[in-house]
């Protein structure tokens, strides 16, 4: 495995997984009720198909042009090997 490739899965691992879940319980602290509602909202529904998108497009598995489809439910899951091991 090159150190280009591993640096990349590690990155991804921390913005997908790592950050996101200690903003996460931040924001739940410092909205008690909403706030983890709201967290896991932002992170499912905008933050996470954001990254997804960013690190597909670095990895060349899909063009530009289809970067619109990772806000459809599920879309990035046929690309899971290549999100999470690529």
């Amino acid at each position: 495995m090159t150190e280009r490739r591993l640096f990349g899965i590690v990155t991804f691992w921390m913005a997908a997984a790592i950050i996101p879940a200690a903003a996460t319980f931040q924001i739940a602290n410092m909205f008690p009720g909403i706030g983890l509602f709201l967290a896991m909202a932002v992170y499912f529904f905008a933050y996470r198909p954001v990254i997804a998108t960013l690190r597909l497009l670095s990895l060349g598995v899909i063009e530009k042009k289809d970067a619109w489809k990772s806000l459809l439910p599920f879309w990035a899951d046929r690309y899971r090997w290549y999100l999470w091991l690529g």
